[in-house]
């Protein structure tokens, strides 16, 4: 037979089954990954790109010959930016602090026509995972494009 204070103790004890569950989700959901690399290929509205994560911008100590290989979304909230790099023609070696440089907010579509022109393209991006996602999305992407000039 049970008494009202063993209903009790079940509705407590799901009550609080329930916001743990939801709070699990909800910090798997908004958990922010670094991660910096190369773009492999642009396909779909997807970035296939291989790097390392990162913390504060650093090599996550111990893990600093991790590579990984992501495919990275994009949706409407994504901050896109180019920074393009003009290289000089003949150039043998320089320093990138040395070239021109142009940063701009720009869209996926202008990334990928830079990415046909010039296969070899740098990125930096703050990303997002849900829980059941296996793949990121990204907050923000910072693509370093570079522009070899005739």
């Amino acid at each position: 037979m049970n008494s009202p204070f063993d209903t009790k103790k079940v509705l407590v004890a799901a009550v609080v089954l329930a916001v743990v569950v939801f709070g699990f989700f909800y910090v798997q959901n908004t958990r922010v990954y670094e991660f910096a690399g190369s773009v492999s290929k642009i396909e779909s509205g997807v970035i296939f790109a291989s790097g390392r994560f990162l913390k504060n911008g650093e090599p996550i100590p111990g893990k600093e010959d991790d590579l990984v290989i992501l495919q990275i979304k994009t949706d409407n909230d994504t901050k896109i930016t180019r920074l393009a790099l003009h290289i000089p023609t003949g150039a043998g070696s320089f320093d990138t602090k040395d070239l021109k440089q142009e940063e701009s907010a720009v869209n996926l579509d202008t990334i990928q026509n830079d990415f046909a022109q010039s296969p070899s393209m740098g990125i930096e991006s703050s990303l997002r995972k849900g829980f059941f996602d296996k793949n990121y999305t990204a907050r923000s992407l910072y693509f370093r494009v570079p522009i070899f000039n005739n």
